[in-house]
């Protein structure tokens, strides 16, 4: 019995590394220390049950799952403990319902149940079976994965879900402590298996609306720059209607431009001729401003909106851009893309007191089938790099700093990669991103 429990234990544990991996950045890929990490803990869980140890049960198991975290997942202690907190809640709130199920069946009390060998190792059966149920439903389904992600990026969020825990494990531990005593059978009984269930629902409910409101919030952030946006591209619009008004009035009346221009040469008015001339390439002047970034519309206004807020925030700039008609990213996920990497960078250059040390460099290149997208530029408040991630140095760090998250989300959804280097001697900060790209005929039309 203990070989089949030590077994499913093994996997219930491997299966919530394996949603852990998911969300937090590992240490190493090593599957042989991930093994012998849960060969460890699986000893160390039979060796405090053989010691009958079963009053600091709960404490044990989260110090060593909390052990297991921080060995392999480069994150924070808040992250690592809210973790591990519901992985402890949720195996003590299902042991503690079969174990109250099974004693008002026999009318015993738990702590009878929990004694007798043979039911408790049917208790703990059972309670992983569930876990890994529970895990193998979660690891299926890409949206859970995706909520906790962006629930992990609110700091906020996971300080009130970690506080909601440490209350609801303290009231674990009081009632399982309260099995000890000599009290009513049936009362206790009843008692532990409903603190379980309301229990298990407030931490569902917690949960539930910690990864709702993480959603909401990151939906109105990006809200308001979807609207910052489409202003500059309806201000992009406008101006490339202008031109087209102004190219059909030139259309109307070229005829009759040429056949004066014509007559005045003929006249030997060379002056008055270039005159005209002159005042001809005046109307199209604005028509270098209308420089094509990419094959999309938005995109370009994106640019557009960029090299505008350059200017008026007095940071030199150098662009060297030409995405192509089709790459792996949708217009809203490059317009998420660009706008954090490009809004981080403006952030950054302004906290140089010197105008002249601010520089913004964005280049592109194809090689390929795979096109790099950089974006490089100088800073003065150093970045800070912590738990396999850099930081926000602005204030209310905790719901800042989430930008570079998101893009790595994004990037990693289509099998791309996004680099981040540092030069300290140069103080420069630069974000590569890679992505698969394959040539269609439109733009070998433009290579051409």
């Amino acid at each position: 019995m203990i070989i089949l429990l030590s077994i499913i234990a093994i996997l219930s544990i491997y299966a919530w590394i394996q949603i852990a991996s998911k969300i937090f950045s590992r240490n190493y890929h090593f599957k042989l220390i991930d093994f012998l990490l849960l060969i460890a803990y699986t000893l160390i869980f039979v060796y405090v049950d053989s010691l009958d140890l079963v009053r600091s049960s709960p404490i044990l198991m989260a110090l060593c799952l909390l052990a297991l975290m921080r060995i392999m997942f480069s994150t924070s202690w808040i992250d690592i403990l809210t973790s591990v907190f519901i992985v402890v809640i949720v195996f003590f709130l299902i042991r503690g319902f079969y174990a109250s199920l099974f004693a008002i069946l026999s009318d015993v009390t738990t702590h009878d149940v929990l004694v007798n060998t043979r039911l408790r190792w049917i208790v703990f059966i059972l309670t992983y079976l569930t876990i890994d149920g529970l895990v193998v439903k979660m690891l299926s389904t890409s949206e859970i994965i995706k909520n906790l992600k962006t629930l992990f990026r609110n700091r906020m969020k996971v300080k009130h879900i970690l506080r909601i825990e440490v209350i609801m494990l303290i009231y674990i531990l009081i009632i399982n402590n309260g099995r000890f005593l000599d009290i009513d059978v049936r009362w206790f009984n009843i008692v532990y298996l409903t603190s379980c269930f309301f229990i298990f629902v407030i931490m569902f409910v917690a949960w539930k609306d910690a990864v709702r409101s993480a959603s909401l919030f990151e939906t109105e952030r990006y809200t308001k720059k979807v609207e910052d946006q489409l202003k500059l591209q309806i201000e992009h619009y406008e101006s490339y209607s202008q031109l087209m008004d102004d190219f059909r009035r030139f259309k109307h009346d070229y005829r009759s431009i040429l056949d004066n221009v014509n007559h005045l040469i003929a006249m030997n008015e060379f002056s008055t001729a270039q005159s005209i001339i002159d005042q001809t390439n005046e109307t199209f002047a604005d028509a270098e401003s209308h420089e094509h970034y990419s094959q999309s519309y938005l995109v370009d206004a994106i640019i557009k909106g960029f090299e505008q807020r350059c200017n008026d925030e007095n940071i030199k700039y150098h662009l060297d851009i030409q995405l192509p008609n089709t790459f792996m990213l949708s217009e809203l996920d490059m317009l998420r893309v660009i706008t954090n990497l490009t809004n981080n960078a403006i952030e950054a250059s302004l906290r140089i007191d010197n105008p002249e040390q601010r520089l913004i460099t964005i280049e592109t290149n194809v090689h390929q089938e795979c096109l790099s997208l950089r974006i490089i530029n100088n800073y003065d408040v150093a970045p800070r790099y912590k738990y396999g991630k850099y930081q926000s140095t602005k204030e209310q760090a905790d719901i800042h700093g989430i930008g570079l998250q998101i893009v790595k989300d994004i990037i990693d959804s289509v099998d791309g990669v996004f680099n981040i280097q540092v030069d300290e001697l140069k103080k420069t900060f630069q974000s590569t991103i890679i992505l698969h790209y394959k040539h269609t005929d439109k733009d070998l039309e433009q290579a051409v």
